[in-house]
């Protein structure tokens, strides 16, 4: 049916506007420790193994910044911080997570939540080309945002969490860039 769908994907729209905010706030803070941890762990790749281009995290985005007008500027915020985190929410924490925690769901609360969460984590951060070094980081940012759809049942609280992380990347990368 057309709610099981939406339960599965998360696209269920179940809170008020300031309960959504206060959602995405806990799914940032929440987020963040387990970013930091993967920044942890991709240092620590760089410590014990010889990762090729593991010094140079970059991103496309960047060499897009450096000469860009203040069109372009609105342009890569509108695609970074609006359009990526709604369609990646939807596609890692809604479609793939929410499959994943369907198909294990046998396992166990615990672990089926940890197996999809490391899956869709993973294939997130792979799907970034900023290399060896964030994609531990981007992973544990994603399974900070699986937590959020889980205890929230809705991919939205998600969106605006990424939205922000998005958004503060980017404007460091800009003002890093452009002065």
């Amino acid at each position: 049916s057309m709610g099981a769908l939406m339960d599965l994907t998360g696209l269920r729209w179940n809170q008020g506007f300031f309960q959504l905010l206060w959602k995405a706030a806990i799914s940032y803070v929440t987020a963040l420790p387990l970013m930091g941890l993967g920044l942890l762990i991709g240092l620590g790749m760089g410590w014990f193994f010889d990762v090729p281009n593991l010094g140079n995290p970059s991103h496309p985005i960047q060499e897009l910044i450096q000469n860009a007008t203040s069109i372009e500027l609105f342009l890569l915020f509108a695609l970074a911080c609006v359009a990526a985190p709604i369609t990646e929410e939807i596609i890692f924490r809604g479609v793939l997570y929410g499959h994943l925690r369907q198909g294990t769901s046998k396992w166990g609360v615990a672990a089926s939540m940890i197996f999809s969460m490391v899956i869709s984590g993973a294939i997130f951060a792979g799907i970034h080309p900023q290399g060896a070094f964030v994609a531990p980081a981007l992973a544990g940012l994603a399974c900070g945002f699986c937590i959020t759809r889980e205890w929230s049942g809705s991919v939205f609280p998600g969106m605006i969490a990424h939205g922000i992380q998005n958004a503060s990347v980017l404007a460091l990368n800009v003002i890093l860039f452009q002065m």
